[in-house]
C-alpha cells in the first residue's frame, strides 16, 4: 500500500507540504492515524500491492503519484499512477495492464515530470513480445488522461528508464540504464525527447 505523511505549516502566507511515499505491507484505504512526531497519516490502496516510486505536485494543489501495481498471486507488475486532491484523498488511478498473446507483461512506473505545456510525463518501463525491456514513456493531463505513449526500444540490450530531466527549453533527458539479457553489465543511457515530442537523440554510456 502507499502511504502518505503530510505535514503542514505556514510560512509568509506559503503552504508547504512534505511528502513522503513508503511501501507497505496490507492495510484498508482510508486509514488514517496520527504517529508520535504529530505528522498526518494516511493509507492509500486496495488489495493489491502498491509501490510508489515518485511524485510530482499539480496546478490544482494536488499530487500525482507514480508507481507499481502488483496483483496478489501474479509475478508481473504494472505500470500505475494515482492522482489525488490537495487532502490527500484519491481522484483517479490509471493502471497499465500490457497483456502479449494473453500473458500480462510485467512494466513499472518510475518518475514523473510537469512539462512546459502544462501536461505531465511519466517514465518506467515496459516488456516487449520477446522479453526485452524498454522504455515506457506516457504524457498525461492533471486526470490522467493519455495524450501520447512511446515505447523506446535499443537493439540487443534492455533497456529501463529512470529519472525525468526538464529542461527550460522544454526539451526532455530521460535518463537510465541499460541490463545485457545476463543481467550482469550495467551502462548509463539517455533519450531526449523535444518539446514538440519528437524524440531527437540517445546514448549509451559506459561502454567499454
Amino acid at each position: 500500500m502507499l502511504s502518505k505523511m503530510i505535514k503542514m505549516k505556514t510560512l509568509n502566507k506559503i503552504t508547504i507540504a512534505l511528502l513522503t511515499l513508503v511501501a507497505l505491507g496490507s492495510c484498508q484505504r482510508d486509514d488514517v492515524e496520527i504517529n508520535t512526531s504529530g505528522r498526518y497519516i494516511k493509507f492509500l490502496g486496495g488489495v493489491a500491492e502498491d509501490k510508489a516510486h515518485s511524485f510530482t505536485s499539480t496546478t490544482d494543489g494536488g499530487f500525482i503519484l507514480i508507481g507499481t501495481q502488483d496483483q496478489l498471486g501474479s509475478e508481473s507488475g504494472s505500470f500505475f499512477l494515482a492522482s489525488l486532491d490537495e487532502n490527500g484523498n484519491y481522484k483517479k488511478t490509471l493502471v497499465l495492464e500490457d497483456t502479449i498473446n494473453g500473458e500480462i507483461k510485467n512494466s513499472e512506473g518510475h518518475d514523473i515530470a510537469q512539462l512546459i505545456n502544462g501536461n505531465y510525463l511519466a517514465l518506467g518501463q515496459c516488456t516487449m513480445a520477446n522479453d526485452s525491456l524498454a522504455y515506457l514513456v506516457l504524457e498525461i493531463d492533471q486526470e490522467l488522461n493519455i495524450i501520447s505513449r512511446d515505447t523506446i526500444a535499443a537493439e540487443g540490450i534492455n533497456i529501463v528508464g529512470r529519472k525525468i530531466v526538464v529542461k527550460d527549453n522544454g526539451d526532455c533527458w530521460l535518463t537510465g540504464e541499460t541490463v545485457d539479457f545476463n543481467e550482469e553489465d550495467k551502462d548509463l543511457y539517455y533519450v531526449v525527447r523535444a518539446s514538440d515530442g519528437t524524440y531527437t537523440s540517445h546514448k549509451q554510456l559506459g561502454i567499454i
